[in-house]
């Protein structure tokens, strides 16, 4: 797809996977309102606890799928990112000196 096609298709997804996320943190939320006077029989906690993890996971998905969409951040320029890390991570151990942990090489061929 041409530029245009892609940012229009990436809005579309992100709209669509925003708005599932919203839905199932509202869900979440009230869920946990039910629960919260449920103990949970081996620890005597509420089940709020365990249940939240539902409403707290589904904001940091919202929060990344919203940043990575602003930023324009995608799958395609992450891996290309990581190719050149990985690049310059390889050079940067071609170029290091050995220090202080590491042995020199011995001067008598050993």
């Amino acid at each position: 797809f041409d530029e245009r096609a892609r940012q229009v298709i990436g809005a579309l997804v992100t709209a669509l996977v925003s708005l599932f996320l919203i839905v199932f943190a509202w869900q979440s939320a009230k869920f946990i309102l039910v629960v919260r006077d449920q103990t949970a029989p081996g620890t005597g906690m509420s089940m709020a606890v365990p249940y939240s993890s539902a409403l707290v996971g589904s904001l940091l998905m919202l929060y990344y799928v919203v940043k990575n969409w602003w930023t324009g951040t995608g799958l395609r320029e992450a891996g290309a990112d990581e190719a050149d890390a990985s690049e310059a991570s390889a050079a940067d151990l071609d170029t290091q000196a050995p220090g202080p942990e590491s042995p020199a090489p011995s001067e008598a061929g050993g």
